[in-house]
């Protein structure tokens, strides 16, 4: 919890999360809490057990992100009790112990962890228990057994619902667990890894189905989060060129960041050509193919947003298991030796975090700072908060956010939305016009109270003639988002 209140904009130590996604993910939460069923009744894209943990968290606080930040930190912990627990099958407890501190370094490097609660960050004690499971089996040269089967079946699942487009490292270790057990003809292996698996998945699919199912939405479910999601969000070329395309994605997150290239680099070349990590070719194929099929899997769409390569960061692990048979040739260390190195290992962690994650400077720490306030007359508020407290004088007003991402205005005025179509999307407006298409409409009829947009730049006017002419602006704030300048606002129906 203590690395993630400076690191994740989650935290209390920030005004809000002013990731776009972020407050996709708390509306539609939000919205689930108070009777609407995503897809049917909110489009969004991700998976529905993201959604549901952020209408856990919205239960929590209804305007702010701190049930967003209690998960973080629960899922972080769990990744690092599980690392650990992975580290500790090839080295001493004090070496373990050293390299898990050296974990966040990766799990939370900008670009790739922006914000915080993106969909890759709760998969990551999901994917750190299959590495687990991977490791254990190939070390020990053995099957995994029921306990851990079912584990991975209710993992799978989970990340299936999280972010499918994320379950590639399931995929490699199913294929070259069954393909093994094919060979050696372990027939009734075969069918208790099987069925154990499955049981995992459906503890967590059957909830899920029998959710829309009985909100007669399995259409909505399907139709937006798969084939919405695999045809018009995904890049429309072949196969082959997908395949391509994604191989090519996933080889630049090694030139993209060189420290994770190399340590990757050297831990899959130590893991290949020698026998300090797995014995024989069994669990090199486990680690081989769960890496790739993790890389190809997620850039198969095409597309590479930084966050996208979040998700290959938990193998780093590998770098460090590799990096801790090596400490393991060392003499022995005294009690109070111990205690030196946990301590050095520490700071090392927290200061080379330090540097590799300088959200802070965009905290409450930092009131001056551009991503709150980018002229000096403005309030030293994000324009999320100077619009909602504007907003108070009409508890009733309804609002939509034009033809952007989730500008994060619903949460901080805590305004559910009344239309499906509460923001836009990335897609281009020819490929699925349906959205815009609505949102117009409403501008047109002023059907909502309120519309909240933002422009780049420095304009002097809202660079929208539809809204201009219906609405007219009470509230406009300059600030910063991601390096960009924006100018948010807010518009009063004439």
């Amino acid at each position: 919890m203590c690395l993630l209140l400076f690191t994740s904009e989650s935290s209390p130590l920030y005004w809000l999360n002013s990731w776009v996604d972020a407050n996709a993910y708390f509306t539609v939460g939000k919205g689930a809490a108070h009777g609407l069923v995503p897809y049917r009744d909110l489009f969004e894209q991700k998976g529905p057990l993201l959604y549901f943990l952020h209408t856990l968290a919205y239960w929590v606080s209804h305007r702010t992100f701190f049930g967003v930040y209690l998960a973080e930190a629960i899922s972080l912990g769990v990744t690092l009790w599980l690392a650990q627990r992975t580290l500790r099958l090839f080295m001493r407890p004090l070496w373990a112990d050293c390299l898990t501190f050296l974990m966040p370094v990766f799990l939370m490097w900008m670009p790739y962890f922006r914000e915080g609660d993106s969909a890759e960050e709760f998969a990551f004690p999901f994917i750190m228990s299959l590495l687990y499971v991977l490791f254990w089996a190939g070390h020990t040269q053995q099957w995994p057994i029921r306990r851990m089967l079912v584990l991975e079946g209710i993992s799978f699942a989970a990340v299936i619902w999280i972010k499918y487009s994320l379950v590639g490292s399931w995929i490699g270790f199913y294929l070259v667990l069954g393909c093994a057990m094919l060979f050696k003809r372990e027939w009734l292996q075969l069918g208790k890894t099987i069925l154990d698996s499955l049981a995992g998945m459906l503890i967590v699919t059957l909830p899920i189905l029998l959710y829309f199912g009985l909100n007669h939405a399995l259409h909505s479910l399907f139709g937006v989060y798969f084939k919405f999601n695999m045809t018009i969000y995904a890049n429309s070329t072949s196969l082959v060129g997908r395949l391509s395309e994604s191989l090519q994605l996933f080889w630049n997150s090694f030139l993209l960041q060189p420290v994770f290239g190399v340590l990757m680099g050297l831990a899959v070349l130590a893991i290949l050509l020698t026998r300090f990590v797995f014995p024989t070719a069994y669990g090199k194929w486990l680690f081989s193919m769960a890496f790739l099929c993790c890389g190809l899997l997620a850039f198969y769409g095409g597309k590479a947003f930084d966050y996208y390569h979040l998700i290959l960061f938990p193998y780093a692990i590998a770098g460090l298991i590799v990096l801790g048979i090596g400490l393991e040739k060392l003499p022995p260390v005294s009690q109070w030796g111990s205690w030196v190195l946990w301590l050095v290992s520490l700071i090392l962690a927290v200061v080379w975090l330090g540097n590799v994650n300088q959200n802070y400077q965009e905290s409450k720490l930092f009131p001056h700072n551009s991503s709150i306030s980018a002229a000096p007359a403005q309030p030293l508020k994000p324009a999320q908060l100077v619009f909602a407290q504007y907003l108070k004088q009409y508890p009733h007003a309804t609002l939509l956010n034009y033809d952007q991402l989730d500008l994060g205005l619903y949460t901080t005025a805590d305004i559910l939305p009344t239309t499906r179509y509460f923001e836009n999307q990335n897609v281009p407006v020819k490929r699925y016009p349906a959205i815009m298409r609505t949102q117009n409409r409403l501008v047109r009829d002023r059907k909502v109270d309120f519309v909240v947009t933002r422009t780049y730049g420095n304009p002097v006017a809202v660079d929208y003639p539809l809204v201009a002419k219906n609405y007219e602006v009470v509230q406009a704030h300059a600030q910063y988002n991601q390096d960009v300048h924006y100018i948010y606002w807010l518009l009063k129906k004439k």
